[in-house]
């Protein structure tokens, strides 16, 4: 479980810097699938992905249960912290300090859904 927190919360640092330096909101302007699904989303979503393959080969014993545990864990840290920054950035002000803590960033991490529910569908996205 400790490598499983570990691997998590670097996953979970690399997306917020992901999304403070600007990277998806600058890709989410080219379409993966027209209208579905943009550059941005699969960048967060392949941090997940290699966040979750780490975890699952750092796993304590072979059983397949423990490899799903660690990567299952894994995810919902990663989103855990992305959702944090959503939080955060809804109740103050991080554009003074972060130029691309922007509402765009916030609407796009949120799949447009508002605050509360975004945070839900982000969540499930990064498991």
């Amino acid at each position: 479980m400790r490598q499983a927190m570990k691997i998590g919360l670097i996953g979970g640092v690399v997306e917020v810097l992901l999304s403070l330096i600007g990277m998806i909101e600058a890709f989410s302007q080219r379409d993966i699938i027209s209208h579905i699904i943009s550059m941005g989303h699969t960048l967060l979503i392949l941090v997940v992905l290699f966040m979750g393959y780490l975890a699952a080969k750092r796993a304590p014993g072979t059983k397949p249960l423990w490899v799903l545990i660690n990567s299952l864990m894994s995810g919902l840290i990663v989103g855990g912290v992305l959702a944090l920054l959503v939080m955060v950035g809804g109740t103050i002000s991080l554009r003074k300090v972060f130029i691309n803590a922007s509402p765009l960033l916030y609407k796009l991490l949120t799949f447009d859904q508002g605050v509360n529910t975004g945070i839900l569908h982000s969540s499930v996205a990064a498991l």
